[in-house]
């Protein structure tokens, strides 16, 4: 059957890819966040006139829907190619078809690029020269050329931020995206309004994950921000939740009588519920995930809490990493403390910790009264360390409040 599978989704590809006139040929993939990302940044390297985007598929890690929204934006069409995965001998079907694609592409006179290609030309044209050279320097990089940044180093944890980082920058010089939201999500909206309500998103992170990478994501859960959706129930905000929580933390939240949203109270799958928070929502509380991306493109203000690697960031956003925790041979102050861990990509040895109940809500008022509705941001010492994202950007700092309870933590004797 999958060989089947194969053969029909090889000659309709192939068939596209001859029969399009346009010269330009891109395959991407990539999780949840990363479909927002790259497709609003296409259109800066790409001539949607000329570019045939195909984008494979894996249901719950990059679901159909979320690649729909950016029809307006990109000449973009699915591939389930993960119905159609198996190995045969030493050679993965995957690979195969896009090894073969690939050939056709070339013989057609077409340019093929794949995502690593993209994230290249993205960096060489729109790069942060200066956070460049100390990524390489602190991740023993080569100094010339770019073959590192590839998938097998990517799985050995061997990453490579810059070209993020330069699409950062560039969405934060750049206009809103027009959208082709679902229509399953129309009368939910225009509900919402009518409540006369004030509504912002909330992203949770908080799963069982195998690698190092995603484990280091993972933030406070959800009953930690309790006191935060009190505070902000109070000031007339409502959440719309996202993310990973349970039947009993919703059912915690209703006890308690905090008033809020959730897909299940909406009738919507999960992807449509985030598809409509983010079009309704005033701002966004989020920890560290792909629920971070399509909000950061449409220009949401922010708070990032939980952050991790401590220096990523987005424009219009309050950060706060996790808390370094104090050791014997620590360091001295917080700018050390970047100076030596700005680049690490996964936590070792509980080095660091999520954020309490207590320490969220500070936040979250630091945010509301500090951050939100000012038109001038004061960035302070931390926000301009040249590791961090941050510093490359106009409208994102780092939190006075996390400032405060790190540079304490230092300080232990």
């Amino acid at each position: 059957m999958k060989l089947i599978l194969f053969v029909k989704t090889f000659n309709s590809i192939k068939s596209e890819i001859i029969k399009s006139p346009k010269k330009n040929v891109v395959f991407l993939e990539g999780g949840f966040g990363v479909i927002s990302t790259h497709c609003y940044s296409l259109p800066f390297i790409f001539n949607k006139k000329n570019t045939q985007v195909f984008w494979l598929v894996k249901s719950n890690f990059n679901p159909q829907e979320m690649i729909d929204l950016w029809q307006k934006r990109v000449d973009v069409s699915s591939i389930n190619i993960f119905k159609v995965n198996f190995n045969f001998f030493n050679f993965n079907s995957k690979k195969i078809l896009i090894f073969l694609w690939k050939k056709i592409a070339k013989k057609s006179n077409k340019n093929f690029y794949d995502i690593y290609d993209f994230d290249i030309l993205f960096i060489k044209k729109y790069g942060i020269k200066k956070f460049e050279l100390l990524e390489r320097k602190n991740k023993n990089f080569h100094q010339e050329g770019y073959n590192f940044h590839n998938e097998k180093n990517i799985k050995k944890y061997h990453i490579f931020r810059s070209p993020f980082l330069s699409q950062i920058v560039k969405n934060e010089k750049s206009s809103e995206p027009l959208l082709k939201y679902n229509k399953g999500i129309e009368k939910k909206y225009f509900y919402l309004k009518s409540l006369k309500k004030v509504f912002f998103m909330l992203y949770v992170r908080k799963r069982n994950v195998p690698s190092l990478e995603g484990v280091a994501r993972n933030g406070s859960g959800l009953i930690n921000y309790l006191s935060t959706i009190k505070f902000l129930n109070k000031k007339g905000y409502v959440p719309l939740i996202n993310g990973d929580f349970s039947k009993k933390d919703i059912s915690i939240l209703k006890k308690r009588k905090a008033l809020f949203f959730d897909s299940s109270k909406l009738k919507l799958s999960d992807i449509l519920f985030y598809q409509l928070s983010n079009r309704i929502s005033k701002f966004v509380i989020s920890e560290y995930g792909g629920g971070t991306c399509l909000p950061f493109t449409l220009k949401k203000r922010m708070l990032l809490l939980n952050f991790f690697p401590i220096s990523n960031g987005y424009p219009n956003s309050l950060i706060f990493p996790k808390i370094y925790i104090k050791k014997k041979k620590s360091f001295k102050n917080i700018e050390e403390l970047f100076q030596k861990k700005a680049f690490n990509e996964f936590i070792k040895n509980n080095e660091f910790r999520e954020l309490d109940s207590k320490e969220i809500c500070e936040a979250s008022k630091e945010f509301y009264y500090e951050f939100l509705y000012k038109t001038k941001i004061y960035r302070n010492k931390v926000t301009r360390i040249n590791s961090n994202f941050s510093s490359y950007l106009k409208t994102s700092k780092y939190s006075e409040t996390y400032i405060k309870i790190q540079s304490k933590e230092l300080s232990k004797k």
